[in-house]
């Protein structure tokens, strides 16, 4: 429950390693005063109501590993002397209205293991070297903004990496075959962007993701993914809780293997151009709470496996072209709309 600014005549702590009052009211500027406490290497002060530039003095802290400033109200653009701080394990900015491009020298710290700059307004394109520059990251989130250019394919030289989420920005062209190298993948999130090229190629990255074996959230939505959805997605990670396919232009039939993901909890493929019936092994996702066909062109008979599925809440499979009467096993699902 602190309030108030940062007192400026903590800067007369020199031996001062350690600096965390993250999670408080605090208010005002940060001192470019704290550039002078050259022993740091531990800030935190996110989620209070800082506000003002990142002080480029930050970039002098030359022991500082762990800056952590997301969810304040932070503006202007990422000092370019930040990349001087080489010792950067973990860099947080997210939720700021932070602007501008990323200066390159900060995605050439090899240390780095989280870097974490969502929800801001940065624009430009990431650097083709970034997986050989930082190969160490664990987490990589760019999520909410207004990056563009192509995905770069070194990222898989960063074979550690746990979660990558560049969802809602402006991205183009092909996820790289190579993503399938990341034995340690949790999280792999493109939604809302330009990828893809409506092409019967697009989705062979799938087959390559299979090595990821521990995968629990893949989020491709509202891209330009066309082609066909490969039946090669049933040896996605047995771990897989969540998979979200909607808003894209994926043709033919809805996969029959999609019913093996059996700890899926979550699938929406609504919003293709997906033809044919609605797979009766889709009721053997015992575990399944969400199910979206809907906007499609799926026909014939709802499949009465579906009435398996007792913990499903929400199931939509409007407008297609579906006929016959409703299972009436499928009032077993909690909410069905």
């Amino acid at each position: 429950m602190l309030e108030g600014g940062i007192p400026v005549n903590l800067t007369l702590c020199a031996e001062l390693s350690i600096l965390s009052i993250g999670e408080n009211r605090l208010t005002g500027k940060i001192s470019s005063e704290i550039g002078s406490l050259r022993k740091l290497a531990f800030l935190n002060l996110q989620k209070n109501n800082m506000t003002g530039p990142i002080p480029p003095s930050l970039g002098n802290l030359s022991s500082l590993t762990v800056l952590a400033l997301a969810s304040n109200n932070l503006v202007g653009n990422i000092p370019e002397l930040l990349g001087q701080s080489r010792s950067l394990s973990f860099f947080a900015i997210s939720d700021n209205n932070l602007s501008g491009m990323i200066p390159p020298s900060l995605f050439n710290i090899s240390s780095m293991n989280a870097f974490s700059n969502s929800y801001n307004k940065f624009k430009g394109s990431i650097s083709p070297g970034i997986g050989l520059n930082m190969p160490n990251l664990q987490i990589m989130s760019l999520s909410g903004n207004e990056f563009s250019g192509q995905i770069p394919a070194s990222l898989s030289n960063a074979s550690q990496l746990q979660k990558l989420n560049f969802g809602s920005n402006n991205f183009v062209g092909q996820l790289p075959a190579s993503f399938g190298n990341f034995p340690n993948l949790q999280l792999l999130n493109f939604e809302s962007n330009n990828l893809g090229t409506n092409s019967s190629n697009d989705l062979g990255f799938i087959s390559f993701l299979t090595n990821c074996s521990n995968l629990e959230m893949v989020s491709l939505s509202n891209n330009s993914f066309g082609g066909v959805l490969p039946n090669s997605i049933a040896n996605f990670s047995t771990q897989l809780t969540r998979l979200y396919l909607g808003g894209n232009q994926i043709t033919e039939m809805i996969p029959k293997t999609l019913g093996n993901l059996n700890n899926l909890i979550l699938l929406t493929l609504e919003e293709n151009l997906f033809t044919g019936i609605i797979p009766a092994s889709l009721g053997k996702l015992q575990k399944l709470q969400k199910l979206y066909l809907n906007s499609n062109r799926l026909s014939g008979r709802i499949p009465s496996s579906l009435g398996n599925l007792t913990q499903l809440f929400e199931l939509y499979l409007s407008a297609n072209e579906l006929e016959g009467s409703i299972p009436p096993n499928i009032g077993n699902c909690k909410i069905c709309r």
